[in-house]
């Protein structure tokens, strides 16, 4: 199978950087669904990262087209002046063969360094190249350690790679802002593609990274996860985390058992990303979203410094007309302060319908642990709980009296306490928005 190279590309990533320094080694479980799960013989992919990464050769020898535009100079380019960066992209990208559609397209890290206005031009010049199902792969950075440029990855050994920083010579004199895009910004800026899978610090992989696959015209469009194909890959490479212990949440047994409503309902799901199971709630639901507002908080707070603990309204930017009928707060109320939580409040009530239910676990004992426990629903309405469910650190909820006086905008629908019978120690409360 043919690979087409841009002109820039030859150039090669190194004829504008000085030195490498080692960063760490990373496996790409993104990159391991595509070649291992889905690519196929005579599919066609864009990459738009460098030569050095290696990765063509796995596509290559699956009889994969190729195409490789190495939009790390484009980035170089911006860093030494970033003036007109929308007609520099136009210029930058050349026109494909007539009748080329890609299957695939890698964007490895390039939209840490692309503003949103960039990167939506970036796929409108790319949308007669797509078609529905095409897979996009991108990774995103996520701790406080965000590189100036782009990384340079380059394959080791199956889908291992060797991950090291690259050095302008024009040190002192960037142009180039890193970006913190969280995933709504970025699905917002890209409005016909949609998540399909994700994974988040799994074992293996760097640090404060995140791969996402987008789908673009997803067969399910409107949903912001769909169900996971490749959900058992991670278990493929690694045993799955202990302490696992399916109990009953009555209260939200009781929503999810009445199928007719649950398939009318846009549930937002606040737990990881990625590293459990999200298929059973999304094939309940009309729509699920998932936001991990806890990590959001935390990193947020990182990122700027900020010791306050403070919620940033960007939190839980959605567009103005997203209106969900469930949310699963699970346990992160234990772990935020009564103005965080007043403030979560807040910010949700905006996107909630008049009868929306907020469900919430809160611990019964004198202490909590340091951080939420991970929930999956399960195919029989149970919910699986993994991590520390036990714990020292002082609590800030203590009665049902205080929460909901933080939270004004709704008010007691149902409330049970865990027992021996339900297997947990929660107190659950379901609370329903006043609209």
């Amino acid at each position: 199978m043919p690979i087409y190279i841009n002109r820039w590309a030859k150039l090669g990533f190194y004829s504008r950087t000085i030195g490498l320094s080692s960063v760490n080694h990373h496996l790409s479980l993104g990159l391991n669904t595509i070649i291992g799960k889905m690519a196929k013989k005579g599919e066609t992919v864009l990459d738009l990262g460098p030569l050095s990464t290696q990765i063509t050769s796995l596509f290559l020898q699956l009889k994969c087209r190729c195409f490789i535009e190495d939009m790390h100079e484009y980035v170089l380019e911006l860093n030494n002046d970033s003036s007109n960066p929308l007609d520099k992209l136009s210029a930058f990208l050349l026109d494909k063969p007539e009748g080329t559609t890609f299957d695939y397209v890698l964007c490895w890290d390039l939209f840490n360094f692309l503003s949103l206005d960039i990167i939506n031009h970036l796929m409108a010049l790319l949308k007669p190249y797509l078609k529905p199902g095409t897979i996009l792969h991108t990774i995103r950075y996520i701790g406080t350690a965000t590189p100036h440029l782009p990384r340079q990855f380059k394959r080791l050994d199956k889908l291992n790679f060797n991950v090291s920083e690259s050095q302008s010579l024009l040190k002192g004199n960037n142009q180039i802002t890193p970006q913190a895009h969280t995933t709504i910004m970025l699905l917002r800026s890209m409005p016909e593609f949609s998540l399909y899978d994700t994974a988040l610090n799994q074992e293996g992989m760097m640090k404060d990274v995140a791969e996402y696959l987008l789908e673009y015209e997803s067969i399910t469009k409107g949903k912001l996860v769909k169900k996971r194909l490749n959900a058992q890959d991670v278990v493929s490479y690694f045993a799955q985390q202990s302490n696992n212990d399916a109990v009953d949440l009555l209260g939200l047994k009781k929503i999810l058992s009445d199928s007719n409503t649950m398939r009318q309902l846009s549930v937002f799901e606040t737990g990881p990303k990625s590293g459990r199971q999200v298929s059973y709630l999304n094939n309940l639901s009309k729509s699920l979203y998932i936001e991990d507002i806890y990590s959001s908080i935390t990193w947020q707070n990182r990122l700027i410094g900020n010791q306050t603990g403070s919620v940033s309204q960007q939190l839980l930017k959605f567009p103005e007309s997203l209106k969900f009928d469930l949310v699963l707060i699970w346990d992160i109320f234990n772990f935020c302060s009564p103005e965080q939580i007043k403030k979560i409040g807040e910010l949700l009530s905006k996107h909630l319908n008049i009868g929306a239910k907020l469900h919430i676990l809160i611990h019964k004992g004198k202490g909590i642990p340091k951080k939420p426990a991970v929930f999956e629903v399960t195919h029989k309405l149970g919910v699986n709980i993994s991590g520390e469910l036990k714990g020292d650190h002082p609590k800030n909820l203590r009665s049902i009296t205080e929460l909901i006086r933080l939270l004004p905008q709704f008010k007691l629908w149902f409330h049970h306490l865990g027992n021996a019978s339900t297997r947990h120690d929660y107190q659950e409360f379901i609370l329903e928005h006043k609209g």
